[in-house]
């Protein structure tokens, strides 16, 4: 903890200038590194190619040396191999440095001082894996601590080993001892000259920001400092260009925020950029307020008419509710009372009723103009004129221009025509009961069309009930007429009543004695129905048993007219030709010959009778008759 308190109080002490004098040698320091640090690389990689190029040399020399010889590696007796070794026994170049063979198992094969040593394993891999396997490695002989040593190598195909040369590291090389000896110059140099300039910068720049300092200290206190024109070096006039510009933002800020207060919203302002927090608050401030304003005074409007509807509607409920008795009292005192409170120029009220013509019309019922009543009489048909329209399409008519010659009142003292009109229908839900027309001269307003919308719905409802009001009082009184009447009628129906029941009584006895009548008939006569085409329906027990004993199975669906002849007391005639006239509602009688199919003819004396219901259409055709050959026996001649 000591050195880290030392280190805080030297940096606490050193202030500004110290700290620009540092930067300013650190940053010298870093470019001359940067500078020499390429140059003693490319020395390097110069130094190290030249020798990879002589090492090639010496391998191509030393191939064609083994060539001529003739000797092999592979097998060499002790005289060749020390020809062999005082090839390697030569130095390389001047500096004292000797070749070597290293066998690719990493043993060195010919050297003049490490001639049987191993080089470690991992340092032959690398040589092994290298591109073309040549370039450099490092690495160290003895064991123990001891100075490493750089190696350049080559394969040699024809060899089958790795010529190599031995280099101390490149530290110790004169040129680059030489190097690093004019790299502490330079360095030395370029700390001195930094250290000088950074003390003249550093106190040009203190001066600057101290006065900076001072400007802002002033701001945070609430203060607007002077501006200044900006000197010095380059940042610094940026720096006091962007302080004028804060301070004199903050005065603009400062004025804008004094004009919200005084609720002078129209003054123009500009943040001082996109992220200018302050003056975009200040902004949704005065926009907040205005709208806030502009809120309250519509909520006042909205309330000053609400106040003025609800006390219209109040006033027009009370009239309804006091002149509820009579149409016409009620049309007056509402088309006044709307036209007055309204300040319109004239109105009238328009009630549907019947016209001179019988039609189903809209009368006149009251009117009201330039601050009278006026007596007219009035009928619009359905249809006809803008009044006529509004009662055909239910739904109010708002014109901003009364058409010439629409309005035939005049105020007489030279005022103004109207120059607006308003119909409005009044309607219930499912009737309409009139129409309400208005004339202005200033014109309605939005909110005065929708109070007269409101209004025609109270007026509409009680006409409807003063209407209804008057139909039960024109009822009562019809009713009580009618009563009278009905007690007249009743003593008229109580005698008509007690004549028909006498009829009744003698239309039963008859009804009784037709029946019996019918059944003696049924019984004792030939009964027969025929259709319109004269063939059998039904008929009774004796007639169906006379038709079996002439051969037939039964007699419904037997043709009668075509199997029967008829003779009269003018002559003889085939039933055909007389029965069109029985169709068309005669009767006819006489003697009747039904033809049998197997056996004799049978003689029948009757009568045919058509039955027509009340519209003329025919029922069926009767048959009534007696055989003659009972008649002879002693039977009634029918």
């Amino acid at each position: 903890m000591r050195w880290y308190r030392a280190c805080r109080h030297v940096a606490q002490r050193l202030g500004v200038r110290g700290w620009v004098q540092l930067v300013c040698a650190a940053c010298a320091l870093v470019l001359l590194c940067a500078g020499i640090y390429p140059l003693y690389r490319m020395m390097l990689h110069s130094t190290r190619g030249q020798e990879l190029e002589d090492l090639q040399v010496f391998a191509q020399r030393l191939e064609a040396e083994l060539g001529l010889l003739g000797l092999d590696l592979e097998r060499v007796d002790s005289a060749e191999n020390q020809r062999v070794r005082q090839v390697f026994s030569m130095p390389f170049r001047s500096g004292g440095v000797y070749p070597m063979m290293v066998h690719p198992s990493g043993r060195i094969v010919y050297h003049f001082l490490r001639e049987g040593e191993r080089i470690p394993p991992d340092v032959m891999e690398q040589m092994a894996f290298s591109p073309g396997r040549t370039g450099w490695v490092e690495l160290q002989f003895s064991e123990g601590p001891g100075q490493k040593r750089e190696l350049a190598y080559r394969y040699s195909q024809r060899l089958g080993c790795y010529l190599a040369v031995e280099f101390p590291p490149p530290n110790t090389l004169p040129a680059l001892v030489s190097l690093r000896a004019w790299w502490l110059i330079v360095l030395v140099v370029w700390l001195s000259l930094a250290v000088v300039v950074g003390g003249v910068l550093g106190r040009a720049i203190r001066r600057q920001l101290e006065g900076m300092s001072e400007r802002l200290a002033r701001l945070a206190r609430g203060e607007h400092p002077p501006r200044r024109e900006p000197h010095g070096f380059l940042e610094m006039r940026r720096i006091l260009v962007s302080l004028n510009r804060l301070t004199h933002g903050l005065e603009r800020t400062t004025e804008f925020a004094k004009s919200i207060g005084r609720a002078a919203f129209d003054v123009p302002f500009t943040p001082l950029g996109p992220n200018d927090s302050l003056g975009r608050a200040l902004v949704e401030l005065r926009n907040s307020l205005v709208e806030q304003e502009a809120a309250a005074a519509d909520r006042k409007a909205k309330d000053a008419i609400h106040g003025w509807t609800n006390q219209g509607l109040a006033e027009f409920g009370q009239i309804l509710r006091e002149r509820s008795g009579s149409i016409t009292e009620l049309a007056d005192a509402l088309i006044q009372h709307l036209v007055n409170y309204l300040e319109a120029a004239q109105g009238g009220v328009f009630t549907v009723g019947t016209g001179s013509d019988g039609a189903k019309v809209l009368l006149l019922t009251a009117s009201f103009a330039y601050g009278r009543k006026k007596f007219l009489a009035r009928e619009v048909h359905f249809g006809e004129g803008l009044v006529g329209t509004c009662a055909i399409e239910r739904d109010t008519i708002h014109l901003n221009h009364v058409p010439e010659g629409y309005s035939d009142l005049t105020s007489g003292i030279g005022q103004a025509p109207p120059t607006e009109l308003l119909l409005v229908p009044l309607k219930t839900e499912e009737e309409l009961l009139g129409v309400l027309e208005l004339a202005s001269v200033r014109g309605f307003q939005p909110h005065e069309i929708e109070f007269v919308k409101m209004v025609s719905s109270s007026i509409a409802s009680t006409l409807l009930t003063a209407q209804s009001n008057q139909r039960n009082a024109d009822l009562l009184q019809q009713a009580q007429a009618q009563q009278v009447q009905m007690r007249e009628q009743e003593e008229e129906m109580r005698q008509n009543l007690e004549e028909i029941q006498a009829t009744q009584e003698e239309m039963e006895r008859r009804t009784h004695e037709v029946e019996v009548l019918r059944n003696a008939v049924r019984e004792g006569m030939l009964y027969g129905e025929l259709n319109e085409a004269g063939v059998w329906l039904t008929a009774n027990q004796k007639l169906e048993e006379i038709y079996r004993q002439m051969g037939r199975k039964g007699i419904e669906g037997t043709h009668f007219v075509a199997n029967t002849d008829w003779q009269s007391a003018k002559g003889a005639k085939g039933l055909e030709m007389v029965w069109s006239d029985v169709l068309h509602g005669a009767h006819i009688e006489g003697e009747f010959t039904l033809h049998a199919q197997n056996s004799g003819d049978r003689e029948v004396r009757g009568i045919l009778y058509p039955n027509r219901n009340e519209d003329g259409t025919l029922l069926c055709v009767y048959f009534i008759g007696v055989e003659v050959a009972e008649m002879q026996g002693g039977m009634p001649i029918l």
